[in-house]
């Protein structure tokens, strides 16, 4: 009899230490959740942002093409036609650089993501472990 009251003592004592890790876990699910409402938007967005500078390096890739071949004609020197076509490079290599800045966060964004789904399993684990406990 001292071993079943011994017993349902220490299952309540450890069912009350528990208890703060369950609020604790909750906690985090919804701050974890939050952040990934938040990733999702931002990704989105980024996405959107990544098909705008793909659109523009095409138009800069276009506007090479105009001053290698069509635009000469309206500059007279050599100096003016090397600019023209100085700045039509440059434009590219800067929009080229902003796609590769735009794909390097959304990898980050990715990892974050992926970590923020471990955080809400083990949450959720920690939860269900709990729920166990309580009901058994």
């Amino acid at each position: 009899m001292k071993i079943y009251l011994v017993s349902i003592a220490l299952s309540w004592f450890l069912v009350g230490c528990y208890q703060p890790e369950k609020e604790r876990a909750l906690r985090d699910l919804e701050h974890c959740h939050r952040k990934l409402a938040d990733y999702h938007e931002m990704a989105g967005s980024l996405s959107r942002n990544l098909e705008s500078l793909q659109h523009q390096w095409e138009e800069a890739e276009d506007n090479i093409v105009i001053n290698l071949n069509t635009e000469f004609r309206n500059y007279r020197t050599k100096k003016e036609r090397m600019e023209r076509v100085y700045r039509a490079f440059a434009n590219k290599e800067e929009i080229e650089e902003s796609i590769e800045k735009t794909i390097l966060t959304i990898n980050h964004l990715t990892d974050s993501v992926l970590t923020t789904q471990v955080k809400i399993r083990d949450a959720q684990a920690v939860i269900t472990d709990y729920e166990y406990l309580t009901f058994d």
